[in-house]
Formats: C-alpha cells, structure tokens, sequence
C-alpha cells in the first residue's frame, strides 16, 4: 500500500492535534529539501565525489538523504510533482521543459 503525501499530512496533522489535546509540547522539526538541477549522483562528496561540497556532506551527515526516488530529464515536471504530490503524468506536465 503506497502512503501518499497528503495521507502523510492528514497524519501529521492528527498527531499535533492530539499532542495539543494531551497539553504537549511540539517542536515542529526543520525541513530543508534542496532539488539541485543538472547534478548527477556522484556530483556530491558524501557519495564519493572529487569535487568538494562541504556543506552538503555536513547536511547529509546529520540530516536524511533521499535516495531511491525518481525524477524526470527536465526540472520543471520534477517541480511540479514536488509541489503537488502527484506524478508528472498526472498533472500533464511531461512535457514541459520550461515553466
């Protein structure tokens, strides 16, 4: 059964509204995604690159890395898909290359 995001959301959401019914306390965590165009896998040193990217590593280091996930050719359908929660298809943008 695949959990898609706004099931993740409904989750989340019922988790703080019983948290704040119990008189909880809840620190929202910080959530950074970075979606970086034109960088293949080996691009970033904590996957063995040449190239030095400090600041990545030390995000990757303490943070979670996604790494089995798809994204399309171009950057706009990946975008979309991101900021939808749906799959490029769906939402016809396939095709776009530029927004």
């Amino acid at each position: 059964r695949r959990t898609t995001i706004k099931t993740m959301y409904f989750r989340g959401f019922a988790l703080l509204l019983t948290a704040a019914a119990a008189g909880l306390t809840v620190t929202r965590p910080n959530v950074v995604l970075l979606v970086l165009d034109d960088i293949g896998w080996a691009d970033v040193g904590f996957h063995g690159s040449n190239f030095p990217t400090p600041n990545i590593d030390a995000l990757a280091k303490e943070g979670i890395t996604l790494n089995r996930m798809y994204a399309m050719p171009q950057c706009s359908p990946t975008r979309s898909s991101i900021l939808t929660g749906r799959y490029a298809f769906n939402i016809g943008m396939q095709h776009f290359t530029t927004v």
